[in-house]
């Protein structure tokens, strides 16, 4: 049985970056694959860069008339512009370490049941201090978890998972409404509803590269942004509940993680930044902040 691969690569104003995106697509080892790039009306010279690949059966660039935006990209690529059995997400400015990661992961898929997602480590590169990072889990290569146990784990801080080093059962996330909310986090409020509904494989590989640099969506957030992203653990264990589990101890947990990161990387900013995060943070979720502020512990964690 050949399952078929989507490979989407969002991109906006990455000329910098997206070859190497392709590039990194292309060099998957997997035969069964479509690399689609998306360029949400870029201003730069992408759309003269994808003119080498014109020719290759595998690659399809489509170039909006109008702009999506990110989520709205995210959305158009997976139930517009795909046809995979399983889709993977490589932005326009990271790219695919592994040559051999989907190879792998759809070997697994084929010999396991109830399958749907499989994660991988992955790097995250710092372009300014030239450092890189790796997040990786505490389990086992080719190890089937529980998806619900993956995301007690990831609660813990004993598992991640990355969009990027996540290659997931496409009929089934658009079954569940992938990308249905608009925040920084719409990729991973998606993925963590997707462990609700079967078992997922870790395969102990840096699969991908995240690459830190200026323009990165997520470092030029708002604290209003930042807020509204918190909506992830409530969104999720709302989710959860009416599937009739209960991951209410699960959402409090990551809510103060979320907090916790955000208030440290503004500190990092400016303390102007720190108190005006703070008090946002207490306007939205008082209690939760609080909690927080007070646990010494649970923030030193992320220091």
């Amino acid at each position: 049985m050949s399952l078929k691969v989507t490979i989407a690569i969002p991109t906006y104003n990455q000329a910098a970056y997206i070859e190497k995106a392709v590039q990194s697509a292309l060099a998957q080892t997997y035969p069964f694959i479509e690399v689609i790039v998306a360029d949400d009306c870029s201003d730069d010279n992408t759309s003269v860069l994808m003119e080498k690949y014109k020719t290759d059966s595998r690659v399809t660039y489509k170039k909006y008339d109008r702009k999506l935006g990110r989520v709205g990209n995210y959305n158009n690529l997976l139930y517009n512009l795909s046809s995979g059995n399983w889709y993977i997400n490589v932005d326009g400015d990271d790219y695919l370490k592994d040559e051999n990661f989907i190879t792998k992961a759809v070997e697994m898929i084929l010999t396991n049941i109830n399958i749907v997602a499989v994660v991988a480590d992955c790097e995250r590169y710092d372009e300014k201090n030239n450092t890189a990072i790796v997040y990786t889990s505490n389990y086992n290569d080719k190890q089937v978890v529980n998806g619900v146990d993956f995301l007690n784990a990831i609660a813990e801080r004993k598992a991640q998972t990355t969009h990027l080093t996540t290659l997931y059962n496409r009929q089934k996330a658009i079954e569940i409404d992938f990308y249905r909310l608009n925040i920084l986090s719409s990729d991973f409020e998606s993925i963590y509803r997707l462990f609700l509904h079967g078992s997922a494989i870790y395969l102990k590989t840096i699969a991908g590269v995240w690459r830190k640099h200026e323009n990165n969506t997520v470092l030029l957030k708002s604290n209003n942004d930042s807020v509204k992203n918190f909506i992830l653990p409530l969104s999720v264990s709302k989710y959860a509940q009416a599937q009739h589990i209960n991951l209410k101890s699960w959402s409090n947990k990551v809510l103060k993680t979320m907090i916790a990161a955000t208030l440290l990387e503004s500190k990092k900013q400016s303390y102007t930044r720190l108190i005006k995060t703070f008090l946002y943070c207490l306007f939205a979720y008082p209690l939760a902040t609080l909690k927080t502020v007070c646990n010494v512990k649970a923030v030193l964690k992320h220091i």
